[in-house]
């Protein structure tokens, strides 16, 4: 399956398609002053910090090989004392993923002008966490309150040709965030909302997708709230989750996951499941008795049980 779906990709990568949806641009380091003198989020006046961008942009690349690769570009605002342990930040990768690059700073008001502190490499770490998974440490320098602080990474990973999850949602409320893939025309993905839906609506929710491009923005999520008895705060915090719908080749379309209704007619017309119910007939005879000169579906049921 893994070669079929490379061949298939790898002559998609000879074609090029014009897209009008962008991804916005963010300079590392460029931080305006009115967000160096902010004193509190402006939609939770209680929040210790706040997410001032959070970005996600992501492509298929081919040459000899499939990698997905996917670029992070996150600034956090450090409004009080209580949110200063945001500055010690840490992610997950995978053991197979590989950081090509990782740029993290401390911006500071000091007489009147911003004052950037980088972050030494003796202060990035990564941690061995499991069999499968791998930890980045990022120890921000100098932070204390009105500070902010970004971060700057991408991963490579080899054999790989969906996207991540995209997570919009934190513990402290998040002003812009995007998600852009550049995908395969050979691989068709839908996406599905998770968490709370109600967040995605005309005023701070924007779906850019065209075509083999996802693209998501959203403005002003406030800041995720555990509520009691859930198991797990990652599946309930709003994200976009992807999964493959078709695979396109130049013969057939394979339907990887099909809708209810056309689940429905193939577990029908599948020999080992709808091929057996057609013989099942023996209460076929009893069943018409029992529901004749009864036109009315729930007085049928309420026959037959």
């Amino acid at each position: 399956m893994k070669k079929t779906i490379f061949f298939w990709l790898f002559l998609c990568s000879f074609f090029s398609i014009s897209y009008a949806t962008k991804p916005m641009q963010f300079k590392f380091g460029d931080i305006s002053m009115s967000d160096m003198e902010m004193k509190e989020c402006p939609f939770d006046k209680d929040a210790p910090a706040i997410v001032l961008l959070d970005q996600t942009i992501g492509n298929l690349e081919i040459t000899n090989s499939l990698f997905f690769v996917c670029e992070y570009h996150l600034r956090i605002k450090i409004l009080k004392k209580s949110g200063l342990d945001y500055a010690n930040y840490s992610f997950l990768i995978s053991n197979n993923d590989r950081i090509n690059k990782i740029k993290a700073s401390t911006f500071n008001l000091e007489g009147g002008n911003i004052v950037e502190t980088p972050v030494d490499n003796e202060n990035i770490i990564k941690y061995k966490r499991s069999k499968y998974q791998n930890e980045m440490k990022i120890m921000f320098p100098k932070v204390s309150e009105g500070s902010i602080i970004e971060l700057y990474y991408k991963i490579v990973t080899p054999n790989r040709y969906y996207p991540p999850n995209c997570y919009f949602q934190r513990d402290i409320p998040v002003a812009f965030g995007e998600c852009y893939f550049d995908m395969s025309e050979y691989i068709v993905f839908k996406f599905f909302v998770n968490g709370d839906k109600n967040l995605f609506n005309d005023k701070n929710y924007k779906n850019l997708c065209d075509g083999r491009i996802f693209h998501f923005r959203v403005h002003d999520i406030p800041a995720f709230v555990p509520e009691k008895y859930m198991t797990s705060d990652v599946d309930n915090l709003l994200s976009i989750n992807f999964e493959i719908s078709d695979i396109k080749s130049y013969a057939r379309n394979y339907e990887m996951t099909p809708t209810y209704g056309n689940l429905h007619q193939k577990l029908l017309a599948n020999q080992y499941f709808g091929g057996e119910l057609d013989h099942i007939d023996f209460l076929k005879k009893y069943t018409q008795e029992v529901i004749q000169n009864t036109n009315n579906y729930l007085e049928r049921l309420k026959k037959i049980n």
